[in-house]
């Protein structure tokens, strides 16, 4: 997952996008999951969301930002939900 945050940090938003989805598999294919293994699922799929917004494909971004908030329900996933709900709304 940190390559596809540098790739998104220096704008590579494709890249960022294989790198967070080859991360997101990883973890979906896990069997047993832990509670990190949950999180870190739910993280790249809320990196996808940020970058899928990016790109404004918001539909995308907000499937996967419901996927994470589903997984861990917190106040950046429920944010990240809202923003691209708006964004939608345009």
């Amino acid at each position: 997952m940190e390559r596809g945050i540098h790739y998104y940090d220096w704008k590579m938003y494709n890249e960022a996008i294989l790198e967070f989805n080859k991360s997101k598999f990883y973890y979906m294919s896990q069997n047993n999951k832990s509670y990190e293994d949950i999180k870190l699922l739910a993280h790249s799929h809320y990196n996808l969301a940020i970058t899928y917004s990016k790109l404004g494909m918001f539909e995308q971004a907000l499937s996967d930002a419901n996927y994470a908030f589903n997984l861990i329900p917190n106040k950046e996933y429920r944010e990240i939900i809202g923003l691209i709900q708006k964004e939608i709304k345009r």
